[in-house]
């Protein structure tokens, strides 16, 4: 930088000339974020994105759900959420993902199989009534999250031990959720006046 640059920095800095770009006072803040920035703002991962994501659309529903208002409630850009997802498609997938973090794997073994799908019937609805905005995604969206292939596999399992083949085990397991997520907007629909 040129002496006659650096003296006005200098005397922007102090208050004694005029306000510089960069300058914190001039600007209302840091001009770049430092190390003592960074460590005052928890670290963003993915997972708290999309834990953010499913509060906000409980919060305000699926369509206000933008990267940039996310960034915001996050207290960072929108853009630096794409370090974390690819795009709104991969969030909005992330979003399915982060309610499976919520559903429980199913009972130890031993448990009797029609036991096990009420429990599992028990955890969608649940589900839903937690997060009525983002339920939708749970079928519209084409993801199966490593958590829901292990949940499906422990009731697959169950069911193969009570004697079920695999596929049927499969088809049972569809329908299950299937009648829940189906049912559960038809019951809200009704319930009101």
């Amino acid at each position: 930088m040129a002496p006659r640059a650096r003296a006005a920095r200098a005397a922007s800095m102090a208050g004694n000339g005029p306000p510089m770009a960069g300058n914190p006072a001039a600007t209302g803040g840091p001009a770049m974020a430092g190390p003592a920035d960074s460590a005052a703002r928890p670290r963003l991962t993915r997972q708290k994105v999309l834990r953010a994501a499913l509060e906000f659309a409980d919060a305000n529903g699926l369509a206000a759900l933008s990267m940039h208002k996310l960034g915001a409630e996050l207290g960072v850009q929108g853009m630096s959420l794409y370090s974390h997802v690819a795009s709104k498609d991969a969030l909005l997938d992330g979003i399915v993902e982060a309610m499976t973090w919520e559903a429980e794997m199913p009972p130890a073994d031993g448990a009797d199989w029609r036991d096990a799908l009420r429990h599992l019937a028990r955890e969608i609805r649940a589900m839903i009534l937690r997060h009525p905005a983002a339920a939708p995604l749970l079928v519209s969206r084409p993801v199966m999250p490593t958590r829901r292939l292990e949940q499906v596999d422990a009731y697959v399992r169950l069911l193969m031990r009570a004697g079920f083949t695999e596929d049927r085990a499969l088809d049972v397991l569809r329908t299950v959720p299937g009648f829940k997520i189906g049912h559960r907007p038809l019951t809200c629909r009704f319930a009101r006046p």
